[in-house]
């Protein structure tokens, strides 16, 4: 199964808005640092040379410090300034594509997240409804079995035929076993584990019950037992709506 969730894409998302809210702060921090480090005091109020103005440019004149501040340190660092914003923007567009991008896979994971849950439940709900008809046929065809071998006991004409029947439903409950066992396998992703060991091991325990012959009488002695077992779990799958949960 696919490890996507909405947790999983919800935690994407906030990554992608912290990664815009470190750019945007890297830049003004780059940018505060620089000014506050090339700030020399001395420098921006260090003397103005004689006979010139503190705002004069001129090849005669020395620049004031505060024009070297301005000239040099400030319009270096509105440069840097500039070319970090412009590098934040680039990368914000290409954030915002990774988003959009992001935003249409994580929509598509979700929808194959739904039909892949979807599709197990579907498969849950056939199993079983096929293992209710399976184990319902099943008790029925035991009953037969218990209700022949007593005909048999009872009677004392065509004991043949009785036995020929009997024989005959013994095969035909080997049949449902194999299938149900099949639905078994089929469905073991999508049911409780234990509701799959105790299908398992009552096909086990249907499978090797048998007829047994003593002084010319038949025994079908775990009639009763089995009659029990398959009610039991006959009632643990009908507590199984549509509704349900798909196990896990």
């Amino acid at each position: 199964m696919l490890k996507f969730n909405k947790l999983n894409i919800t935690n994407l998302y906030l990554n992608f808005y912290k990664s815009k809210i470190r750019a945007y702060g890297a830049s003004v921090l780059f940018f505060t640092l620089f000014v506050t480090i090339t700030f020399p005091i001395q420098t921006a109020f260090g003397a103005v040379s004689e006979g010139c103005g503190l705002w004069d440019v001129n090849p005669e004149c020395d620049l004031s410090g505060w024009m070297k501040l301005f000239l040099g340190d400030v319009g270096v660092g509105a440069i840097l300034a500039v070319f970090l914003h412009t590098l934040a923007h680039r990368t914000t567009q290409k954030l915002e594509r990774n988003e959009k991008e992001l935003r249409k896979n994580g929509e598509k994971i979700q929808k194959l997240i739904e039909d892949q849950e979807n599709t197990r439940k579907a498969r849950r709900d056939y199993a079983v409804q096929n293992l209710k008809n399976h184990l319902t046929t099943l008790l029925f065809v035991i009953g037969i079995v218990n209700r022949l071998t007593m005909n048999y006991n009872k009677t004392t004409d065509q004991k043949s035929v009785i036995y020929s029947k009997i024989k005959g439903e013994e095969d035909r409950m080997v049949r449902i076993i194999q299938n149900a066992r099949n639905t078994i396998v089929y469905s073991s992703d999508t049911l409780d584990p234990t509701l799959v060991n105790q299908l398992d091991g009552l096909c086990t325990f249907v499978g090797q019950l048998g007829i047994s012959e003593k002084d010319g009488m038949l025994e079908f002695a775990k009639y009763e037992k089995s009659r029990r077992k398959i009610g039991e779990v006959t009632k643990r799958l009908a507590s199984i709506t549509e509704s349900s949960p798909v196990f896990k």
